[in-house]
């Protein structure tokens, strides 16, 4: 038998003085699936990113303004996010896409895709096990929702799926105690076949979503990303929540492991 083939995580160089936004990183970009690198020293900074050749760079302004960072980062093959910080002037002399403080969790995943991934994803996509309810024509339907980000989700059930196209979707947000009905395109099936286990279900995108059900929607999975993220975080590194962009409402739910 041949050898498995090694699968070498892609490299993230983190570097700031903020210990609390360096550790909040570290958690997040691990749950994702990349070997994760941070330091708050300039020279550790400058040893990692000569040393280990990091695929993407993070860093904020108290070690990007060091003039012999700035030199090395500009043979660096690999890109650049800036930190901002408000109470220190933004770096105006390297090419980097900037990254606002608090971290909005979402748009830091958008990038580090964008970056990193051959097809990357626009959207955050987390595992669940939670209860739903479909419309097949004017019969509910009891589903259970597998996956779900802000654009989609698939649910399994035992009900019929057959000859279905548009489908209306009743989703409980628990833990925030709201209710949010959407309307959703079914983009593919799954049959109750014995490659599937005898499961079937439906993949759907979310369609003619409001502002509001939107805006719901989006806060209810960064919840679920923060209380997997919680759950699941076996490090010394604590998650601080004063570091992103909004606090969310951690709400109990069945999670399982993050996965793609």
């Amino acid at each position: 038998m041949g050898k498995k083939r090694r699968i070498e995580l892609k490299r993230i160089l983190v570097g700031d003085n903020r210990e609390e936004l360096l550790s909040t990183l570290e958690v997040i970009l691990k749950n994702w699936g990349y070997r994760v690198l941070v330091t708050s020293s300039p020279d550790g900074f400058t040893s990692m990113l000569n040393d280990l050749s990091p695929d993407l760079i993070i860093a904020g302004p108290t070690i990007l303004s060091n003039s012999g960072i700035q030199a090395h980062l500009k043979g660096a093959k690999a890109p650049l996010l800036i930190l901002q910080d408000s109470q220190i002037k933004p770096i105006r002399n390297l090419a980097g896409e900037p990254i606002d403080y608090p971290v909005d969790i979402f748009k830091l995943f958008e990038s580090v895709q964008k970056y990193l991934e051959t097809i990357p994803r626009k959207n955050i996509r987390i595992k669940v096990q939670m209860p739903s309810m479909y419309y097949h024509g004017n019969i509910p339907c009891i589903a259970e929702v597998i996956s779900l980000s802000v654009e989609g989700m698939f649910i399994k059930t035992g009900s019929r799926i057959d000859g279905l196209d548009q489908v209306r979707i009743v989703l409980p947000l628990i833990g925030m105690q709201k209710e949010i009905e959407l309307e959703g395109k079914v983009i593919y099936t799954v049959e109750p076949l014995q490659r599937n286990n005898y499961q079937q279900g439906m993949g759907i995108q979310f369609c003619r979503i409001d502002s509001e059900n939107e805006a719901l929607l989006q806060k209810y999975v960064e919840n679920l990303l923060v209380s997997e993220l919680s759950e699941h975080n076996d490090s010394e590194n604590a998650l601080d929540l004063s570091q992103l962009h909004s606090q969310p409402i951690i709400p109990t739910l069945n999670l399982l492991h993050p996965g793609t």
